[in-house]
């Protein structure tokens, strides 16, 4: 068998898991890509030539068929500068997945990517910075550019943080602002928080109204696109079990 055969086989396993695994195509950015034996070869050959972006799109399709590969594509494509390649390389510093963690390393690729506007990377950049390394006011930063950016969790953290005074000056009203964006985006933390400020007139007047509406909206909020399974089953407890002790169901209109 020649080496041209050899490729030919080994694509087509790739592509044959991909099927068993339902997954036919995949989207990045706005591009949508379908995983067939010769959109993969083309990626992969882009990508040994040096393309950044074809390589961090290599390396995802990696994740999928053949992790061993994921760690070696994602780091070319990030020591290129391609932002998508730095996040998820940080991602794999931090996790360990693939490779050792190593905190100093994922911070490095968090900011690479968050340098070039990436609002995610800027929200990891936040995290390492508040629970990592204890530097408040650099997380502070780096939370505000995501917000500004629409990133719910971005926006529940500098809102907290403008709220209580920690990292930043105390402003409240500014803090109650970025609570409710995020609540409103669906974040199941700030809309318990929001709710429970109306409730027991924390920052906020008491309105039993507003705090029911808050307080159901995270009761039946199951998005898994913003909130991790964690989330969900300790914050929809949480608002059943002030629901229930504060008769919140009178207010409910």
């Amino acid at each position: 068998m020649n080496n041209k055969n050899k490729i030919k086989m080994k694509t087509t396993k790739k592509t044959l898991l991909l099927i068993m695994l339902s997954i036919t195509s995949i989207v990045f950015g706005q591009e949508e890509i379908s995983l067939d034996d010769n959109n993969i070869k083309i990626i992969k050959e882009k990508a040994e030539k040096g393309d950044a972006e074809s390589q961090y799109q290599y390396a995802t399709i990696c994740m999928l068929v053949d992790k061993d590969k994921v760690f070696y594509w994602m780091k070319k494509s990030a020591e290129q500068g391609n932002k998508n390649g730095q996040l998820q390389l940080g991602l794999m510093y931090k996790s360990g997945k693939g490779i050792s963690k190593d905190k100093q390393k994922a911070l490095y690729w968090f900011e690479k990517s968050a340098k070039q506007g990436d609002k995610v990377a800027q929200y990891y950049a936040g995290v390492m910075y508040y629970y990592e390394l204890g530097n408040k006011e650099k997380a502070f930063y780096w939370y505000k550019k995501s917000a500004i950016q629409g990133h719910p969790i971005s926006e529940w953290m500098i809102g907290g943080m403008l709220a209580t005074g920690e990292g930043v000056k105390i402003d409240e009203e500014q803090g109650i602002m970025w609570i409710k964006r995020s609540a409103q985006k669906g974040y199941i933390q700030a809309q318990y928080s929001l709710g429970f400020s109306y409730l027991v007139g924390r920052i906020l007047s008491i309105d039993r109204h507003k705090a029911t509406y808050w307080i159901k909206k995270a009761f039946e909020n199951r998005d898994t696109r913003i909130n991790n399974k964690y989330e969900i089953i300790h914050f929809v407890d949480k608002a059943k079990e002030t629901w229930e002790k504060y008769e919140l169901w009178k207010y409910d209109e």
